[in-house]
């Protein structure tokens, strides 16, 4: 029983057989290999696991993580790339239409204020509605205008009261309103000033009269006149401190049917006079008028 038992711890101590073993594992025939090989190349697989670089490792996971999450984030990132082109694209376009406008206006603008600056429009629209009422009478040339008649001072002052006075304070009655002769005064001072002399009395020929009333000192007048002997259109206007020299011309009324005919003709005014105007305040006084030399020599008749 002792040999037994020693023959069994013998067999128990035996060493492994890795021939054996890989056989047992692979029942196929294989190609046999040598004990020395075999041993070699496991000694040169674990050999060269042990010298791989562990940082290289490291960096090389970190590379596959980082280039994961790349591109897992690569189609929002695609999105939002998207959406913000799209976005500029079209702020572009508004700001390009808001700059093309503000480009026209400016240009508009510019060019009308320069007109205006050139030629003085606003100024001579003023100016011809102060001096209508006296370029419709066509007073004569004078230097003060106490020299003027009764009949011009008057004449000019119910012509303003017409043009830029509120009629319908006035009674009215038959197609004619009632002036009392006080506001025809005012009037009178407003267009030529102080120290005027005046003579009431009936003006006007047969086109148009204006009837004058001793017992109620007034006039009536026709509440819409229809007869305009003279428009004024004023050409150039210079100053010279507080006093204004205008090129007046005086444009007579045509009839439709020759208006149409000279459509887009320039208006040729029949004479020139000029308007020495002074200014009182915030208004302006008709100080005097004055033929230029030359420019009427054509015009005879007037």
């Amino acid at each position: 029983m002792k040999k037994v038992e020693n023959d069994s711890k013998n067999e128990k101590k035996s060493p492994f057989d890795y021939e054996k073993y890989l056989f047992s594992k692979n029942p196929k025939p294989a190609k046999e290999k040598k004990p020395g090989e075999t041993m070699q190349s496991i000694k040169n697989a674990i050999g060269s696991a042990l010298d791989e670089d562990v940082a290289e490792i490291a960096e090389a996971s970190l590379t596959k993580v980082t280039n994961a999450s790349e591109i897992e984030e690569a189609p929002s990132s695609k999105k939002k790339s998207s959406f913000k082109r799209s976005a500029y694209f079209f702020i572009g376009i508004v700001v390009s239409f808001l700059s093309l406008i503000g480009f026209i206006s400016t240009v508009g603008f510019v060019s009308d204020a320069v007109s205006n600056i050139t030629n003085n429009t606003k100024q001579k629209e003023e100016f011809a509605q102060l001096i209508y009422p006296a370029v419709i009478v066509d007073p004569p040339a004078f230097d003060k205008a106490s020299q003027l008649s009764s009949e011009t001072i008057i004449g000019a002052a119910i012509w303003d009261i017409i043009l830029h006075e509120d009629t319908s304070k006035y009674p009215q009655e038959y197609g004619t309103m009632t002036i009392p002769q006080l506001d025809v005064e005012l009037h009178a001072t407003k267009l030529f000033g102080q120290g005027l002399s005046f003579e009431h009395k009936t003006i006007g020929d047969a086109a148009l009269t204006f009837y004058y009333t001793e017992d109620s000192k007034s006039y009536n007048v026709p509440v819409s006149p229809k007869y305009f002997p003279y428009s004024p259109l004023i050409e150039n206007i210079t100053r010279n401190g507080d006093t204004y020299t205008l090129t007046v011309g005086y444009v007579s009324p045509s009839p439709e049917w020759l208006i149409q005919k000279g459509k887009g003709n320039k208006i040729k005014p029949d004479k020139y006079m000029e308007y020495i105007l002074t200014k009182s305040g915030n208004s302006y006084i008709l100080s005097s008028i004055k033929e230029p030399e030359g420019q009427n020599s054509s015009n005879d008749a007037f």
